[in-house]
């Protein structure tokens, strides 16, 4: 399995949780209704990524959820898509003076950053994998995350070598 495959999964996954939890229901509650045989921890594989889920599986667990298979694939692709570039370009000072609260934890990781870079950028350059990596710390899609960083201006993507520190 390649990058885009794995990345592909987790984003299904992603919008089957999503899809399930909009709907009120626990992993075990929708294994209950599902009409294929399901346990709450083979769920959750496929909402971590960990399993991928067949199509067919997939349309059976919207229906279940009533969700619209297609809009839970798409929103999945635009995920994928919008992070595929390899490296993005994040402003730390952009990020660290954002006082919207549900992006605590981030700001918090860019001023930690800023006191560890050189004052001549606040700029660090990272793999898109950790950008899917704060997604998931904030509980929310990819997606959603590049987008608010780009209303920031704190999200860009390039290309090139990728920050090294830590």
């Amino acid at each position: 399995m390649d990058a885009t495959d794995e990345a592909m999964n987790i984003a299904v996954g992603a919008e089957l949780r999503r899809a399930r939890e909009a709907a009120g229901l626990t992993r075990s509650e929708l294994a209950a209704i599902l009409p294929f045989k399901a346990s709450a921890a083979g769920l959750s594989n496929y909402e971590t990524g960990k399993r991928m889920v067949s199509h067919w599986r997939m349309v059976e667990f919207c229906r279940a959820v009533d969700a619209y298979a297609p809009d839970v694939l798409g929103r999945a692709i635009e995920s994928v898509e919008s992070i595929q570039t390899l490296l993005v370009e994040l402003d730390l000072r952009a990020i660290a003076d954002d006082d919207d609260a549900r992006f605590a934890p981030i700001r918090t990781w860019a001023r930690n950053r800023l006191a560890r870079v050189s004052l001549e950028s606040t700029t660090v350059r990272v793999h898109h994998s950790v950008v899917r990596e704060l997604a998931v710390l904030l509980d929310m899609s990819s997606n959603d995350l590049v987008k608010h960083l780009a209303s920031t201006a704190s999200f860009r993507q390039v290309s090139g070598p990728a920050s090294t520190s830590s």
